[in-house]
């Protein structure tokens, strides 16, 4: 399993110069940058104005939730199957700015990372999801 501490540094908003600790992109334009990390997963970078916009990992090995702090983050949304059952549902890290996928089964399938928000309703639901949704470069 991959260590993804490292990635504990990716903030939205810091500028493309800072994004030294990730080692070299495979994929680079003005608009995003691809890095794959040593376990195959991918991270694209969403690139505006020379800083950071948003980014979006794909775990190619989902992480089972075991981090007492993940307790703490905030329940953004779930989604079901096509038997109505619940199959996955997003956390948030709201000072942090991150966004969880999480399966049923409590593994992290995918982070995203989008400008932090107030748990206590500093950004809306409404602007939260349009972060995620007009700046992520792919789909769910």
């Amino acid at each position: 399993m991959h260590d993804y501490s490292n990635l504990g540094a990716l903030r939205v908003g810091m500028g493309i110069s800072e994004l030294d600790f990730l080692g070299s992109p495979v994929s680079s334009s003005h608009r995003e940058r691809i890095y794959t990390l040593p376990d195959q997963s991918n991270l694209v970078i969403a690139v505006e104005d020379g800083q950071v916009a948003s980014a979006w990992l794909e775990l190619r090995t989902p992480l089972k939730i075991e981090d007492p702090s993940l307790r703490n983050m905030q329940f953004v949304q779930m989604g079901m199957d096509e038997s109505q059952l619940p199959s996955w549902f997003y956390a948030a890290s709201p000072g942090e700015g991150r966004i969880f996928k999480v399966s049923d089964r409590g593994f992290i399938q995918t982070i995203t990372w989008v400008r932090p928000f107030s748990q206590h309703g500093g950004r809306q639901l409404q602007a939260l999801l349009r972060d995620f949704t007009n700046h992520r470069p792919f789909q769910l």
